[in-house]
């Protein structure tokens, strides 16, 4: 059977492709909530999370390598430019400030 054009897909998809669709639409709601409640670095380390979940490793070495990263990032300023770019009201919080 020949792919169906662009045009039919996204007019009159099938229940398959309807399935398809709201996946990928949940998939990007729950990633775009993440960024806003945790920043893009929270974002990145929970996408890494998820990744090597999906390759097997164990609960344990994950949490072993999440507080490395921890470690890592209290010393690096990268993480928290890009949260500064995505958010700078939670980089700039009172909290944060100690105010």
């Amino acid at each position: 059977m020949a792919e169906r054009s662009l045009f039919k897909r996204l007019f009159d998809p099938t229940e398959e492709e309807k399935q398809e669709i709201i996946e990928g639409v949940k998939e990007g709601q729950k990633y775009l909530n993440i960024l806003s409640e945790e920043g893009f670095s929270g974002f990145v380390k929970r996408i890494s999370e998820e990744e090597l979940k999906d390759q097997g490793v164990s609960e344990k070495e994950i949490r072993k390598r999440a507080k490395e990263v921890e470690k890592f990032e209290k010393k690096a300023a990268m993480p928290k430019i890009a949260d500064f770019m995505i958010s700078p009201k939670k980089v700039f919080s009172k909290r944060s400030l100690n105010l």
